[in-house]
């Protein structure tokens, strides 16, 4: 049970076979949603945690895998190493709002120029193209904890940090994972240092968000609900293309709205 929770937040299983976004005219937006919140994207912190594989032969299996060194970009042309597994976390500076995004990695892991570890296009930037799901969550200050409500079912899965996040914070790490599904009687506690040999840390980065097109970076973040009742749904808008995308309702597993709906 621990193993299956804490390797779907690196790897999540497909569900859905539709594209990553969807893409409508702007004049849409207003005409079928209610917006609940909106945020220019130079109001989040981008933090992220990624994953190598070391691919000299010499290394022992259980060695293999290593969270990426800063300078992997100079090293991953000597070719040593690949970049498996890079996930993307946003914090609202002026809200309680995070933002999580898990990648299509595990699609493309056995490409050596392709996803991830191509400097002339990954660098300092992730796509929306490469986004498999968004998780809506809450940050509790008070408690260094954040939390995330399963759509529609009564589970929810809550991430304790090891400190507290806010405009100065470098980075932080998810020591323990809290989840509770609808197929248990109560929480199960997974001490992730204790568990696995890799930290799950995530580091503040430079980090710029665009569209398929690396030329359309993403200028806007807005949570929607849908007004026909199909749910809630994500919304990217960028300053610089005529067309804003979409993640449904059925990209998003865990969002705080509509609790029980």
């Amino acid at each position: 049970m621990k193993k299956e929770i804490f390797y779907g937040l690196f790897v999540l299983t497909i569900l859905h076979s539709c594209n990553s976004y969807f893409t409508m005219p702007d004049s849409t937006l207003k005409e079928k949603y209610e917006i609940i919140e909106s945020y220019d994207m130079s109001e989040f912190d981008i933090y992220t945690f990624n994953i190598c594989e070391i691919i000299n032969g010499s290394v022992a299996n259980t060695d293999r895998f290593i969270a990426c060194p800063d300078d992997f970009f100079e090293q991953s042309e000597k070719e040593v190493m690949n970049k498996v597994e890079e996930l993307y976390f946003l914090k609202s500076k002026t809200s309680d709002l995070i933002i999580y995004m898990s990648t299509f990695s595990h699609k493309n892991i056995r490409s050596r120029r392709g996803f991830l570890n191509d400097p002339e296009s990954y660098k300092n930037q992730f796509y929306l193209k490469d986004t498999e799901y968004i998780y809506v969550g809450k940050y509790d200050a008070e408690n260094d904890m954040i939390s995330f409500d399963k759509a529609r079912k009564l589970s929810s899965m809550k991430w304790y940090l090891n400190t507290k996040l806010g405009s100065g914070s470098a980075g932080f790490n998810v020591d323990v994972i809290n989840s509770r599904t609808v197929d248990t009687n109560g929480d199960e506690d997974i001490n992730i240092n204790q568990t696995f040999s890799i930290p799950f840390k995530f580091l503040r980065r430079a980090y710029k968000l665009s569209s398929k097109l690396k030329e359309y970076p993403i200028s806007k973040l807005c949570v929607v609900k849908d007004k026909k009742g199909k749910g809630i749904h994500v919304i990217f808008e960028s300053s610089d293309f005529d067309k804003v995308y979409r993640f449904s309702n059925k990209r998003i597993p865990y969002h705080p709205y509509e609790k029980g709906k």
